[in-house]
């Protein structure tokens, strides 16, 4: 059983009270607060880094990239 199960069986049973219960939903509710503040955080950060690196960071490289393009720019550089 998990913990989640165990929680409505001990709530059903009566050995968990009403304020044992908000106790709890408080405590998620003020930790599932900080995870969505700290990705918020996080979001603004890496749109200043793609700020910072010119774009969405994926570059649009000129020459469509394929193994036989590359075997043909290495023979022309002479490698």
């Amino acid at each position: 059983m998990d913990a989640i199960e165990q929680l409505k069986q001990d709530v059903r049973d009566g050995r968990i009270g009403v304020d044992r219960l908000i106790d709890v939903i408080v405590t998620q509710q003020r930790q599932l607060e900080s995870a969505l503040q700290e990705l918020k955080s996080a979001q603004q950060r890496i749109e200043e880094f793609e700020k910072k690196a010119g774009g969405s960071g994926t570059a649009k490289v000129d020459e469509p990239f394929s193994m036989r393009s590359e075997e043909k720019r290495q023979q022309a550089r002479g490698n």
